[in-house]
């Protein structure tokens, strides 16, 4: 099972900083999303031309891979549409320099219910540009299951324009399909289960009446996550598991190393799931 955790925990710390973290943690991977405070792919100084050799060195000798490079390229609006695809193919050639395999992009909003059409259309064509770009370079292009992209309705017309594409697939963030559709998620899954290639962990209390849900420490939510990675393993999973600590849009969770370890603990005894308590099998780790 292939661990890994999103740099969104621990954005503020330095590129060496964030490696020794999963080292100490022998967590396999690390999904860039935040390097010394720096958001946007453009400012990561650790994988510019000059610095990427040595920032590569690094990886192979912790024996640590950059699994996805999340970006902020969404697609839904019209008028930052050619941003977002410049955005798009900058973080394409970052990935190629530094032997990254994918980057993360967005649909996120319909802004009205008469949008909707245009707006499914729009995300599609713009990730089927994408990914032709991408192909060139041996880099794949996910989109989240995020925002108002996290439903049946918006989401197979983007997948069916695409599926033609084998660097075309799914980032699955268990929490935005949580918030549509609960317990009942496997309405969910089962229909776009061949197409995730990478999956968000994190945790939740969820909402109730107008409430946001509340983030909480990995197996301490709502969301039943050892059914889930359950079934993904069941039904031959091989990519990772990200554990996705929103720190940096949320200050007030704690430091990333508190979450680790129950992130870790479940995604393993998660093998053991049998309808209640998952059993810990030890040696998966």
């Amino acid at each position: 099972m292939k661990l890994a955790f999103s740099t969104l925990g621990c954005a503020t710390r330095s590129f060496e900083e964030i490696v020794s973290c999963a080292e100490k943690f022998s967590v396999g991977g690390i999904e860039i999303r935040g390097i010394d405070g720096k958001m946007n792919v453009s400012e990561l100084l650790c994988f510019s031309p000059e610095n990427a050799e040595n920032s590569r060195g690094l990886l192979a000798q912790k024996q640590i891979e950059p699994v996805c490079l999340g970006t902020s390229c969404s697609f839904h609006d019209e008028e930052k549409l050619v941003n977002a695809m410049l955005e798009g193919r900058r973080a394409i050639n970052v990935c190629h320099r530094m032997g990254i395999p994918a980057i993360r992009v967005f649909g996120d909003k319909i802004k009205s219910p008469d949008s909707l059409r245009d707006t499914v259309e729009r995300v599609g064509g713009s990730i089927d540009r994408l990914c032709e770009y991408a192909a060139e370079y041996g880099v794949s292009v996910l989109l989240e299951v995020h925002g108002d992209f996290n439903t049946t309705e918006t989401l197979m017309p983007v997948v069916e324009r695409n599926e033609k594409h084998i660097n075309f697939g799914l980032i699955w963030d268990v929490m935005h399909t949580d918030r549509e559709y609960g317990d009942n998620w496997r309405a969910f899954y089962d229909l776009f289960r061949p197409y995730i290639k990478h999956v968000h962990i994190k945790d939740c209390i969820r909402a109730k009446n107008d409430a946001k849900p509340v983030f909480t420490l990995i197996g301490e939510g709502d969301i039943p996550l050892e059914e889930i990675i359950y079934s993904l393993e069941s039904d031959g999973f091989d990519g990772w598991y990200s554990l996705e600590w929103e720190k940096h849009w949320h200050p007030q969770l704690p430091e990333i190393e508190y979450a680790l370890p129950g992130f870790i603990d479940l995604v393993n005894s998660s093998v053991g799931f049998s309808g209640g308590k998952a059993e810990y099998m030890p040696g998966l780790r």
